[in-house]
């Protein structure tokens, strides 16, 4: 994976890199992720996928990991986009320790998809007992501590995202950083050569305001890492999209886990950590969802037919990248063009104050 800084904005702390894997998809940055969806979207923002792993798919149940190791190598495939920058991430119920799950011979083999595919990104695996409310966060930084060096050393993969979970208090963020930045990855930049330290950050699908404090110090700490040779390369894992309800006459929304674009976030991803899929719905049935808009940050409630509500996330997403390469592609004749756009909407642009 080649990875470029370009430009960065110091007052709205909007950072432009480009990445490339060795199948030449490019991606401007900072960019939004989705799951594999319409072949009409392919390559508009960069694929995740999401994996669950319970409790009886583990080695420990022969019949449960029979079934397991049949079907993860067709799921994968069918989950990723050939060719394309892809995230995947693995995850355990809330019965899985992570130490079993980061011993668990399939997850190790996560390395081959380097070698028989092309670049993707890998994050480290997480189990849902991180997100119990009962789990301090001291202990997932002691378990990750316990477990990342050996799990490291049985991969050769170089793409490997840590997990840095946004719900701990700003005060501990630094201590998961400093797990991760031992690497001999470097990225491209006016400054030099620069360490690269890929991040995935849990928003454990809650509002970006849920963690106003941490996400200031994580826009601290990218632009205080910088300034010491690192580049913390910023991965936001299911932040909520806002929601809209004619019901509650709420018609119009600020597209907050969008404005992770002016905290430092390099990719904002979409996918929820979920076992269990919804959906269904006749085709001709009307919804009504949010749509976005460049000339607010805000998502405006819309009424849809099925065939074009499906479609609704991904068109989003696909507006919000390629808004996100404007910004990028002015930045290098007019440094404060992401701060001046930001200015020119005035409550997405007091709402990033907030977080100052």
């Amino acid at each position: 994976m080649k990875i470029e800084l370009k430009e960065h904005d110091e007052t709205a702390s909007f950072f432009s890199s480009i990445m490339e894997n060795r199948e030449a998809d490019k991606k401007i940055l900072p960019c939004r992720a989705y799951r594999k969806t319409y072949a009409e979207f392919y390559g508009n923002y960069i694929n995740e996928v999401v994996v669950g792993i319970k409790k009886e798919d583990l080695p420990t149940n022969p019949k449960g990991y029979e079934l397991f190791d049949q079907t993860i190598e067709p799921k994968l495939n069918k989950k990723t986009v050939k060719n394309k920058l892809n995230i995947i991430t693995f995850f355990g119920d809330k019965n899985t320790e992570l130490s079993e799950l980061l011993s668990f011979e399939d997850v190790n083999l996560l390395a081959d998809f380097e070698q028989r595919y092309n670049d993707h990104f890998v994050t480290l695996p997480f189990t849902f007992k991180f997100r119990e409310q009962t789990t301090k966060t001291s202990q997932i930084l002691e378990d990750i501590k316990k477990s990342y060096s050996d799990f490291v050393s049985t991969i050769s993969n170089s793409n490997l995202l840590g997990y840095v979970p946004a719900y701990t208090s700003f005060r501990e963020l630094d201590k998961f950083i400093e797990i991760y930045t031992d690497n001999s990855l470097s990225v491209k930049s006016h400054l030099g050569k620069l360490n690269f330290v890929p991040l995935m950050i849990d928003f454990k699908e809650k509002s970006p305001d849920s963690y106003m404090r941490s996400l200031a110090k994580l826009n601290q700490l990218k632009k205080q890492y910088l300034d010491e040779g690192y580049y913390l390369f910023y991965y936001g894992f299911s932040p909520r999209t806002p929601a809209l309800s004619q019901k509650r006459n709420v018609n119009e929304t600020l597209a907050k886990e969008f404005l992770l674009s002016y905290l430092g976030f390099d990719v904002i991803g979409a996918s929820f950590a979920r076992f269990n899929g919804g959906g269904g719905g006749s085709p001709d049935q009307i919804k009504s969802t949010g749509i976005f808009e460049t000339t607010d940050y805000k998502y405006h409630l819309t009424t849809l037919n099925k065939k074009d509500y499906d479609r609704a996330k991904p068109r989003n997403f696909t507006t919000q990248t390629d808004y996100f390469n404007t910004v990028s592609e002015n930045l290098s004749s007019d440094p404060s063009f992401a701060t001046t756009e930001l200015k020119n909407r005035k409550e997405a642009y007091d709402y990033i104050q907030l977080y100052k």
